[in-house]
Parts: structure tokens; sequence; C-alpha cells
């Protein structure tokens, strides 16, 4: 009987403590079941056992093993399919065919990769995979003029559209649940931040060999240059199997890096936009600033999701918050300011493609800020809960996917007819 009550105590300790202080339960219930084979109730046992424990130190940080085997070999699939066509291509051909077909030689494989993991491959692939080909062909064979503006739109645009096959691969077809879409998030900002890790790491790894090799007086530039392509192929692979770990070190470095930069593109941004506004941005707009903002509005975005992706509802309201509001207001002033410039261009010069997808974006980022901005308020004015602000994001997923889908296909047919 007093076994059965203490490890009834014990299943109640392994829930209100983390998975670190966990890991102490061993040493927690020997010490206990000595207290109590000495005599002591088992209650009793088990209060003075909690205060005996001694602080646990956390779990060392090591590379898991479990898949690792499979996860190399989808890895040196991904740079494969990157390098191959090198082998039939001259190299400025071989450059130009991977800005077009980057994403549908990579991301097919880690979709087929994220599909066997969750074992839903027969029932989501086909359709996944269908996905990929018809981006791929309307890329590739619509008749665009070289390189003019309509392909430089398609081809930036369609591998956000091949990212939503990632996702759905990623939430094995159920793409209609909040929490799923919220996993999503996570994924992608995870993943972000390990890939830039290892770009760096590994910029730095090629500065060296291309140096070392020239000082044996070997040119070994054009090789490694060659090789960078299927590298980054696999670090893409390695990226997603590392953050589906459940032992993270990225989990704890994410939300951390999205704290700290998130206030400084807020102070970015509210200087741009003072000195828009002031300056009365009108159609005389340098095109380059214009795309400027767009980006600084994309990345702030992107920082503000995932920030709300990191957060638990259940926090109580901070400064943190305060600055993600105050960031939210800038960047809808910038983001009006870009918009006045923008209506003002279409009126006196006539639309273009790059005038209407860059009103396009400015549109979709007011309607998504805007309602953020008035969430995220009545959480610090009215005390309403933040799975509100929570929801909404994962709501607007989709209005990113239509966006870019529109761009891709109705872009190309209604300037490229003209």
């Amino acid at each position: 009987m007093a076994d059965a009550e203490l490890e009834t105590l014990l299943a109640r300790w392994r829930d209100a403590v983390g998975p670190e202080q966990a890991r102490a339960e061993p040493d927690l219930r020997d010490d206990a079941l000595g207290l109590s084979a000495s005599g002591m109730a088992a209650e009793e046992a088990f209060l003075i056992a909690v205060t005996r424990l001694a602080p646990v130190q956390p779990a060392p940080v090591r590379l898991p093993t479990e898949g690792l085997t499979r996860m190399v070999a989808v890895a040196l699939a991904a740079a494969a399919v990157v390098l191959a066509p090198r082998l039939f291509l001259p190299s400025e051909d071989y450059f130009e065919f991977l800005v077009r077909n980057v994403p549908f030689l990579v991301l097919p494989v880690l979709v087929f990769w994220l599909l066997a993991a969750r074992g839903a491959l027969r029932r989501v692939g086909p359709w996944l995979l269908a996905g990929f080909a018809a981006l791929a062909a309307l890329v590739n064979f619509f008749p665009f003029e070289a390189w003019s503006d309509i392909e430089f739109i398609v081809i930036l645009h369609a591998p956000v559209v091949a990212w939503v096959l990632v996702a759905v691969a990623h939430m094995a077809g159920e793409w209609r649940s909040h929490e799923r879409r919220m996993d999503v998030v996570r994924f992608t900002g995870e993943a972000f931040v390990y890939v830039v890790l290892m770009a760096l790491g590994g910029g730095v790894l090629v500065g060296i060999a291309i140096g070392l090799f020239g000082a044996l007086g070997i040119d070994v530039a054009e090789v490694v240059g060659t090789l960078v392509p299927g590298a980054a192929a696999g670090a893409l692979i390695v990226a997603a199997w590392l953050v589906d770990r459940p032992e993270q070190v990225v989990e704890r470095i994410a939300p951390l890096l999205s704290a700290i930069f998130t206030p400084l593109f807020g102070i970015v941004l509210g200087i741009a936009a003072v000195a828009g506004a002031v300056s009365g941005f009108g159609i005389d707009v340098d095109r380059e600033v214009l795309i400027l903002f767009d980006v600084l509005l994309v990345l702030v975005t992107g920082l503000l999701l995932y920030r709300v992706s990191a957060r638990d509802a259940s926090d109580p309201k901070g400064v943190l918050d305060l600055t993600h509001l105050a960031t939210i207001g800038f960047a809808l002033l910038l983001d009006v300011v870009g918009l006045a410039a923008m209506v003002g261009r279409i009126a006196e010069f006539g639309a273009s493609p790059n005038k209407v997808v860059a009103l396009g974006l400015n549109l979709v980022l007011l309607v998504v800020l805007g309602r953020s901005g008035w969430l995220l308020l009545g959480f610090l004015r009215d005390g309403r809960p933040f799975s509100h602000l929570d929801r909404w994001q994962t709501t607007t997923l989709p209005i990113y996917a239509a966006w870019a889908l529109a761009v891709v296909v109705l872009v190309p047919l209604v300037f490229g007819m003209e």
C-alpha cells in the first residue's frame, strides 16, 4: 500500500516539474523508499526526500543518434538531386537552372522524408508531388520573356508556394488544425535558425579551404563553388531533422533571438517610417526604396509571427509584449507610407507587374498587422486572452499561401499575355 501511495505522489511530482527535474526521479524514489522502510509514512518520506533532492544539472547537449543514418541518406539524396544536372549542363546554364528549379529539387526530398516519418506518404504524397510538378511546369514552360520582371516575380514567389507544400507534409495533411499550423511556424523558424548557423559555419569552412589550397598553389574555388548548392540542400535536411528531435538546442535559442531582434527591427522600422512620413514620400520615391520597405516589412512580420508562436499563452503580459505592439505600430506606419507611394505611382504611370504585386503585398500585410496589433492591444489593455492573437496568426497562414499562389499563377496570365 505504501509503495502504491508513493508511486501516486511521484506521478504528481512528475506532472508538476519540468523534464530536467524529472530526470532525478530514480534518486527521489530510492530515498523515499529508504525512509519509508525505516517506518515513516509514505507521504512524510516523500516530502523529506524532495527536500533532500540535489539540484539537477542540465543534461549535456549531444548530437542525437536515433534516425541518424536515415537522415544522412536523405541529405545525401537531396545533395545528389541538386548536383546531378551539373553533369549535363555547363556551369553558366547550371546555375541558371538552379535559380529556377532549386525548390523543386530539394523540397520534394524534404517532403518525402517528413511524410515517411509521419506515416502519411501514400495518403498525402501523390497530391503534393502533383503540386510540385505543376509549379515546376509553370516556372519552366510558361513563355516568359527571358529574365523579365514577370519571370523574376514568379521565381521569387514560387519557393513560398513550394514551402506551403512542405508545411502540408509537416502537418501530415491536417492543415485545418490550429495546433498543427502553429507547429509549422515553429518548425520553419527553428529550421531557419539552424540553416543560418550552418551557413555561417560552412562559409568559414569554404573560405579557409580556398585560402589553404590557394597557398599551396591549388585553385579549388570552382570545385568548391560547384559543391556548395549540394551542401546547402543537405543542410536543409539536417536542419529539419534536428528541429524534429525532442532534445532541441535551438528550442531555447530561437525564442531568445526573436525577443532580441524584434525590438531592434522595431527601432529601424520607426526611424524609416518617420523619415518617410516627414520627407513626404510620393510617386518620385525610388523603386529600390519601396522594395527595401517591403523586405523589411516581411522580415518583421515573420519575426512577430515566430515571437507569438514561441510565447506561452498563459504567460503574463510584460515589456516584450509592449515592444511587440510598438513594432507592429511602426510596421503599420511604414506600410501606409509604402501604400501611399505605390498608389501614387500606379495612378501616375499605370499598372505594372511589380507595382501590382507590391501593392497587393502591402495590403495583405496591412490587414494581418492591423488585426494583430488590435488583438495585442486588447490583451495588454483589456486583459483579453492571448490565444486570440495566437489563433489569428495561424488563420493568416492560408492568406499568405493564397497570395503567393495568386502571384505565381495570375501575374503571368494577366501581364504575360499582353
